[in-house]
C-alpha cells in the first residue's frame, strides 16, 4: 500500500482503496464480485473482515499502527480543503474526472487511480466503492459508517458530507475500504483534534452531535431551494 502524510494531521491516509491484490497478498483469499486486474478495489469485505485484515498487518510490525480512518479523517481527507460538495467544489459536471459513478462506471468497479486526484494527492474519494470508516452509526448502533459512493450510486452518494450505513457482517460488492496508519513512535494514536482526556464514547458522541448539525443544515439548505422553486412555478 501506498501512503501520503495528511497536512495539518498526524496520520497518513492509503493514496488508493486497498487492492484486490493487497487484499490476497496478506490473506490468501479472493472475495470480490469483480474479477479481472489486481489493481480493481477488494469488495465484498465486511467490517468485520477488515478487521481481521488490519490485525494481519499490525501483528508484522513494521512500525506503523493501521487502522480504518474515522468519519471525521475520512471527511477531511475527501475535502482536501474545500468546502464545497465535492474535493474540487460544487460542479457536478466534473464529477466524471474524478469519480467512477452510474453515470460512467458501466455496472462494475474500475482499476484504482484511473480518475484524478484530489488536493491531496487521494484518488477513488468520489466513487468506485464504498469505503468503510472505524466509526459506528451512532452511539447506540452497532451499524458502521459507509463513505464516499460507489460504482453503483448517483452523483448525490458522493459527496463528501453524504453519510451512509451497513452492518459490520455485510459484504457487497459496492463496499471495499481503505487505511490509515500512525507511527507507532507518535504519541498521538487518536484523532490529532481529540482530547487526551476524553474517552473513547466521548469522541464518539461528539462526533455524532456534529454530523446531526450537519445534516440539519443541509436539510435546512434543501427545503428552502425547495420553497423558493415552489414559488417561482405558482
Amino acid at each position: 500500500m501506498n501512503f501520503i502524510k495528511i497536512p495539518g494531521k498526524e496520520f497518513e491516509m492509503s493514496i488508493y482503496q486497498c487492492t484486490q491484490l493487497e487484499w490476497q497478498e496478506h490473506t490468501g483469499s479472493t472475495p470480490s464480485h469483480f474479477k479481472g486486474s489486481g489493481n480493481l478495489p477488494v469488495e465484498k469485505v465486511s467490517w468485520n473482515d477488515v478487521q481481521e485484515f488490519i490485525k494481519t498487518i499490525n501483528d508484522k510490525n513494521d512500525g506503523y499502527t493501521y487502522r480504518l480512518p474515522t468519519e471525521e479523517e475520512w471527511e477531511f481527507c475527501c475535502r482536501a480543503g474545500n468546502p464545497g460538495d465535492y474535493c474540487f467544489g460544487d460542479d457536478v459536471e466534473q464529477l466524471n474526472d474524478y469519480a467512477w459513478y452510474w453515470k460512467n462506471a458501466e455496472s462494475r468497479t474500475h482499476p484504482v487511480g484511473e480518475k484524478k486526484p484530489n488536493a491531496f494527492g487521494l484518488f477513488d474519494m468520489h466513487g468506485n466503492v464504498w469505503e468503510w470508516c472505524d466509526d459506528s452509526w451512532s452511539p447506540s448502533s452497532s451499524s458502521r459508517v459507509l463513505r464516499g459512493g460507489s460504482w453503483y450510486t448517483d452523483a448525490s452518494y458522493t459527496r463528501s458530507a453524504f453519510r451512509y450505513v451497513s452492518g459490520p457482517g455485510d459484504a457487497y460488492s459496492i463496499i471495499g475500504f481503505r487505511l490509515v496508519r500512525t507511527s507507532r513512535s507518535s504519541k498521538t494514536l487518536l484523532p490529532s483534534n481529540s482530547s487526551d482526556h476524553m474517552s473513547l464514547n466521548e469522541v464518539k458522541q461528539r462526533m455524532w452531535k456534529s454530523y446531526r448539525t450537519k445534516a440539519r443544515r443541509e436539510f435546512l439548505k434543501l427545503w428552502n431551494e425547495a420553497m423558493a422553486e415552489e414559488k417561482k412555478s405558482v
